[in-house]
């Protein structure tokens, strides 16, 4: 049996566990703990556990082979690294943290601990990325060259809580709505350095100003030149909540993904354009306890999940700092 406690409960994406939970036999959530009354009314309602408002009395109370770290964003670090501290193995929701500090805090308790650390990078899981993967490791588009991707979201502003609009709970859109982007970037090329840019901007929520309702990265590995846009703006009545698509252009090819659409397309110099066959979907976190099952390392590993966040961190710096180049 593998025992989960919920640590935090501040956004939608603790439904994995509790459908992972739900689909296998093995998977437990043992307790849950949410501050935030509403919050916790919720998103754990359904859980059928003890359901606690402080988390350290839940760690204390009901030990757990990993911590499912899904509260408010700028308080999953310590949670992240008081899991990491006790042996335990962890699973959060992106982004990990909102803060150079904390990931540097974060990547010491890593080091010390027995545990693994992932992210809920399920994106990089859905067919189409995991088609879009293959195509590229194939070799049949050549070097990669470019990757442009646009990550319009809903705002659906009078569910957010307060905490969501201050630079100090919510840590800057560039490290949130661009992580699943910069995850699958690196997995496509491999690269672990490089310069990262970014611009944000304010156009829809003018009544909280700390907040950014888009954002524009530039990403140079060096071989690859990235440009990455994300926003709230996505319309309310928009069939879809996340418009997500990406461009892949190799010297040899390239590759057009539309997730909402399932669709992915490519065209080489001496093919025309021809559609993927789409494996079936997985659960978005069954890439996590499958792994734990067979006593392997998780496809998210610790390091991945650090580099991805540090990318995604030093792109709001930049951003911060009027757009300069900074290096990761």
């Amino acid at each position: 049996m593998i025992d989960t406690i919920v640590l935090g409960a501040a956004h939608p994406h603790v439904d994995y566990l509790l459908t992972e939970a739900a689909a296998t036999a093995d998977v437990r959530v043992v307790a849950a703990a949410e501050p935030d009354p509403v919050a916790r009314e919720r998103f754990l309602r359904a859980v059928q556990a003890p359901v606690y408002a402080d988390p350290d009395r839940a760690l204390a109370e009901h030990p757990a082979a990993v911590g499912v770290v899904c509260g408010v964003y700028s308080r999953r670090a310590e949670l992240v690294i008081d899991c990491l501290q006790r042996g335990m193995s962890v699973l959060v929701d992106k982004p990990m943290c909102t803060g150079l500090d904390q990931l540097r805090a974060i990547e010491r308790a890593a080091a010390e601990s027995a545990g693994s650390l992932a992210i809920m990078f399920d994106k990089r899981f859905y067919p189409e990325t995991l088609a879009l993967t293959e195509v590229v490791h194939s070799g049949e588009l050549g070097d990669l060259v470019q990757l442009s991707s646009t990550g319009p979201h809903k705002l659906l502003q009078p569910t957010r809580p307060d905490w969501f609009f201050s630079r100090h709970g919510y840590g800057g859109i560039a490290n949130d709505l661009p992580v699943h982007d910069i995850d699958i970037l690196l997995r496509l090329t491999d690269a672990t350095s490089g310069r990262v840019a970014a611009i944000t901007g304010n156009h829809s929520v003018t009544d909280h100003p700390e907040f950014a309702d888009q954002v524009g990265l530039i990403i140079d590995t060096g071989g690859l030149l990235a440009m990455i846009d994300a926003n709230w703006l996505q319309p309310d009545a928009a069939a879809v909540h996340g418009d997500y698509r990406m461009r892949i252009v190799g010297t040899e090819g390239t590759a057009d993904v539309d997730w909402p659409r399932h669709r992915v397309t490519v065209t080489t110099r001496n093919t025309p354009e021809r559609t993927l066959e789409l494996a079936t979907p997985t659960r978005p976190v069954q890439f996590y306890f499958d792994a734990l099952r067979t006593g392997e390392q998780p496809a998210v590993t610790t390091a991945q999940s650090i580099l991805a966040t540090r990318i995604a961190l030093t792109a709001q710096l930049s951003a911060d700092n009027d757009g300069a180049w900074k290096t990761f």
